[in-house]
């Protein structure tokens, strides 16, 4: 069931323009929810997405199997990471294949908020230079 479920969510992911909204629907895995919104309050339209739980071998390869779809909304994202427990090292990369794939296709991730976990793993990682991750939410959106 829920290979039909995604499958259908991301068939109705459409780039801005095609006549097609973005579906904001959460995509749920073990252990962790996925909830989108779009923030039109910026200058540029903005899907911020909130990680909720864990990202663990119980839901990395469905979720990295997703997520090279994120580059479908052609427009700029904020991951919220504020309700991330836990991250292996395979969510780790799935995060960096996110922000890659954006900054190739010449669109923007920024990470605003992130849980105490989190903060510690990212203080001990080499993040690319163009990665901006700041503490909150509310910054991330002023970044833009």
């Amino acid at each position: 069931m829920l290979a039909n479920t995604a499958e259908a969510q991301i068939s109705a992911w459409r780039r801005p323009g095609s006549g097609y909204g973005v579906n904001l629907e959460p995509w749920e895995f073990p252990e962790l929810e996925l909830q989108f919104e779009r923030d039109e309050s910026l200058t540029e339209s903005v899907i911020i997405i909130r990680f909720i739980g864990k990202i663990s071998n119980s839901n990395s390869y469905e979720l990295n199997r997703r997520i090279h779809h994120f580059g479908d909304y052609g427009q700029t994202l904020i991951l919220d990471l504020s309700k991330l427990e836990y991250i292996n090292s395979t969510g780790v990369a799935i995060l960096f294949s996110i922000f890659f794939r954006l900054q190739k296709d010449g669109y923007r991730l920024v990470i605003g908020g992130l849980h105490p976990f989190l903060r510690r793993v990212f203080s001990l990682m080499d993040l690319p230079e163009e990665l901006l991750v700041l503490d909150s939410l509310d910054e991330a959106k002023a970044s833009l």
